[in-house]
Protein backbone atom coordinates (compact mmCIF):
# COMPACT_ATOMS: atom_id res chain seq x y z
CA UNK A 1 0.00 0.00 0.00
CA UNK A 2 1.10 3.20 -0.97
CA UNK A 3 2.43 5.67 1.62
CA UNK A 4 -0.19 8.15 1.09
CA UNK A 5 -2.74 5.88 1.31
CA UNK A 6 -4.01 4.68 5.01
CA UNK A 7 -8.13 3.63 6.33
CA UNK A 8 -10.15 5.46 8.31
CA UNK A 9 -11.46 3.37 10.83
CA UNK A 10 -14.06 5.89 12.30
CA UNK A 11 -17.24 5.23 10.48
CA UNK A 12 -18.88 8.50 9.15
CA UNK A 13 -22.51 8.84 8.56
CA UNK A 14 -22.50 8.39 5.13
CA UNK A 15 -19.84 5.95 4.69
CA UNK A 16 -20.79 2.34 4.05
CA UNK A 17 -22.37 -0.03 6.87
CA UNK A 18 -19.32 -1.83 8.65
CA UNK A 19 -19.73 -5.33 6.60
CA UNK A 20 -18.67 -3.89 3.81
CA UNK A 21 -15.25 -3.03 5.13
CA UNK A 22 -13.25 0.38 6.12
CA UNK A 23 -13.34 2.95 3.63
CA UNK A 24 -10.23 3.69 1.97
CA UNK A 25 -9.17 7.44 1.36
CA UNK A 26 -5.89 7.70 -1.49
CA UNK A 27 -5.99 11.69 -0.76
CA UNK A 28 -5.23 14.04 2.29
CA UNK A 29 -7.55 16.37 0.52
CA UNK A 30 -10.69 13.90 0.73
CA UNK A 31 -9.78 13.70 4.60
CA UNK A 32 -10.05 17.31 4.63
CA UNK A 33 -13.35 17.32 2.78
CA UNK A 34 -15.09 14.79 4.58
CA UNK A 35 -13.78 16.64 8.36
CA UNK A 36 -15.31 20.22 6.54
CA UNK A 37 -18.79 18.25 5.75
CA UNK A 38 -18.97 16.94 9.15
CA UNK A 39 -18.16 20.65 10.63
CA UNK A 40 -20.74 22.11 8.47
CA UNK A 41 -23.40 19.02 9.58
CA UNK A 42 -22.62 20.12 13.01
CA UNK A 43 -22.86 23.66 12.47
CA UNK A 44 -26.42 23.10 10.18
CA UNK A 45 -27.41 20.72 13.22
CA UNK A 46 -26.72 23.99 15.70
CA UNK A 47 -28.50 26.29 13.52
CA UNK A 48 -31.15 23.77 13.06
CA UNK A 49 -31.35 23.33 16.89
CA UNK A 50 -31.95 26.91 17.54
CA UNK A 51 -34.09 28.00 14.35
CA UNK A 52 -35.71 24.85 12.98
CA UNK A 53 -39.03 23.20 13.15
CA UNK A 54 -40.41 19.66 12.87
CA UNK A 55 -43.16 18.64 13.32
CA UNK A 56 -46.62 17.55 11.25
CA UNK A 57 -48.16 20.27 8.44
CA UNK A 58 -51.05 18.24 7.69
CA UNK A 59 -52.16 14.91 9.43
CA UNK A 60 -49.57 12.40 8.96
CA UNK A 61 -47.09 14.36 6.52
CA UNK A 62 -43.77 15.06 8.06
CA UNK A 63 -42.65 18.82 7.57
CA UNK A 64 -39.02 20.30 8.96
CA UNK A 65 -38.11 23.88 8.18
CA UNK A 66 -36.76 27.20 8.71
CA UNK A 67 -37.23 30.57 8.53
CA UNK A 68 -34.99 33.34 7.76
CA UNK A 69 -34.36 37.10 6.70
CA UNK A 70 -30.96 36.03 5.01
CA UNK A 71 -31.35 33.37 2.08
CA UNK A 72 -27.08 32.78 2.15
CA UNK A 73 -27.46 31.25 5.77
CA UNK A 74 -29.98 28.89 4.17
CA UNK A 75 -28.21 28.22 1.08
CA UNK A 76 -25.21 27.44 3.51
CA UNK A 77 -27.77 25.21 5.41
CA UNK A 78 -29.04 23.62 2.26
CA UNK A 79 -25.64 22.20 1.40
CA UNK A 80 -24.62 21.08 4.20
CA UNK A 81 -27.48 18.56 4.08
CA UNK A 82 -26.19 18.01 0.64
CA UNK A 83 -29.00 19.62 -1.43
CA UNK A 84 -32.18 18.32 0.18
CA UNK A 85 -34.88 20.63 0.56
CA UNK A 86 -36.02 23.53 -1.35
CA UNK A 87 -35.81 27.34 -0.49
CA UNK A 88 -38.85 29.54 -1.01
CA UNK A 89 -39.00 33.58 -0.89
CA UNK A 90 -39.19 36.30 -0.47
CA UNK A 91 -42.04 36.80 1.45
CA UNK A 92 -42.77 40.02 2.87
CA UNK A 93 -44.95 39.62 6.06
CA UNK A 94 -47.57 42.30 6.67
CA UNK A 95 -47.72 44.83 9.39
CA UNK A 96 -44.84 47.07 10.85
CA UNK A 97 -42.23 45.99 13.52
CA UNK A 98 -42.38 48.48 16.68
CA UNK A 99 -40.86 51.11 15.30
CA UNK A 100 -43.45 51.69 12.36
CA UNK A 101 -41.00 50.62 9.50
CA UNK A 102 -41.61 47.72 7.28
CA UNK A 103 -40.51 44.36 8.25
CA UNK A 104 -38.01 42.69 6.61
CA UNK A 105 -38.45 40.24 3.72
CA UNK A 106 -38.66 36.64 4.69
CA UNK A 107 -36.72 33.11 3.13
CA UNK A 108 -37.98 29.28 4.20
CA UNK A 109 -35.76 26.27 3.47
CA UNK A 110 -38.19 23.51 3.87
CA UNK A 111 -38.96 20.07 3.16
CA UNK A 112 -42.58 18.30 3.27
CA UNK A 113 -41.57 14.48 2.51
CA UNK A 114 -41.14 11.94 4.82
CA UNK A 115 -38.32 10.70 3.38
CA UNK A 116 -36.69 13.79 2.64
CA UNK A 117 -37.39 14.25 6.95
CA UNK A 118 -35.96 10.71 7.58
CA UNK A 119 -32.42 12.07 5.36
CA UNK A 120 -32.19 15.15 6.94
CA UNK A 121 -32.75 13.52 10.47
CA UNK A 122 -30.50 11.17 9.92
CA UNK A 123 -27.56 13.48 8.94
CA UNK A 124 -28.06 16.22 11.70
CA UNK A 125 -29.36 13.74 14.33
CA UNK A 126 -25.56 12.94 16.03
CA UNK A 127 -25.44 16.71 16.77
CA UNK A 128 -28.81 17.71 17.36
CA UNK A 129 -29.74 18.49 20.89
CA UNK A 130 -32.49 15.73 22.77
CA UNK A 131 -35.50 18.28 22.03
CA UNK A 132 -35.32 18.58 18.77
CA UNK A 133 -34.18 15.09 18.40
CA UNK A 134 -37.90 13.62 20.50
CA UNK A 135 -39.79 16.13 17.93
CA UNK A 136 -38.28 14.71 14.78
CA UNK A 137 -38.46 11.25 16.50
CA UNK A 138 -42.21 12.36 17.02
CA UNK A 139 -42.50 13.67 13.36
CA UNK A 140 -41.46 10.79 11.35
CA UNK A 141 -43.10 8.18 13.74
CA UNK A 142 -46.62 9.95 13.06
CA UNK A 143 -46.40 10.03 9.32
CA UNK A 144 -47.24 6.65 7.64
CA UNK A 145 -44.76 5.52 4.68
CA UNK A 146 -46.17 6.52 1.51
CA UNK A 147 -47.98 4.06 -0.36
CA UNK A 148 -47.06 5.06 -3.84
CA UNK A 149 -49.63 2.89 -5.73
CA UNK A 150 -52.92 5.40 -4.09
CA UNK A 151 -53.74 8.79 -4.16
CA UNK A 152 -52.63 11.11 -1.42
CA UNK A 153 -55.81 10.56 0.50
CA UNK A 154 -55.33 6.79 0.17
CA UNK A 155 -58.98 6.03 -1.57
CA UNK A 156 -57.79 5.68 -5.27
CA UNK A 157 -55.56 3.48 -7.42
CA UNK A 158 -52.54 6.14 -8.68
CA UNK A 159 -52.45 5.28 -12.15
CA UNK A 160 -51.82 7.75 -15.01
CA UNK A 161 -55.12 7.73 -16.82
CA UNK A 162 -56.56 8.71 -13.38
CA UNK A 163 -53.71 11.73 -12.10
CA UNK A 164 -53.30 15.13 -13.40
CA UNK A 165 -50.21 16.43 -14.58
CA UNK A 166 -50.15 18.09 -11.57
CA UNK A 167 -50.09 14.74 -9.80
CA UNK A 168 -54.04 15.32 -8.49
CA UNK A 169 -56.55 12.07 -8.29
CA UNK A 170 -59.07 12.98 -10.94
CA UNK A 171 -62.11 10.45 -9.13
CA UNK A 172 -60.98 12.86 -5.91
CA UNK A 173 -61.67 15.93 -7.71
CA UNK A 174 -65.18 14.27 -9.24
CA UNK A 175 -66.14 13.71 -5.78
CA UNK A 176 -65.19 17.42 -4.59
CA UNK A 177 -66.49 19.32 -7.81
CA UNK A 178 -70.12 17.12 -7.05
CA UNK A 179 -70.36 18.12 -3.46
CA UNK A 180 -70.01 21.65 -4.37
CA UNK A 181 -73.45 23.89 -4.47
CA UNK A 182 -73.98 24.55 -7.64
CA UNK A 183 -72.80 28.24 -9.60
CA UNK A 184 -75.04 31.08 -9.87
CA UNK A 185 -74.39 32.80 -13.39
Amino acid sequence: MPSHTWRLRKRLPYSPPPRYGTMEVTNRAEVATMNTWREELAWAAGFFDGEGYTGLHSPGHSRMSINQCDPEVLERFQKAVLGIGKIYGPFIPSGTTKSGGPRRAMWQWSIQSRQGVQAVFAMLYPFLGTIKREQGRAAIIAAPLSDTTKCHKGLHPKTPENTTRWGQCRECMRITERARPPRKH
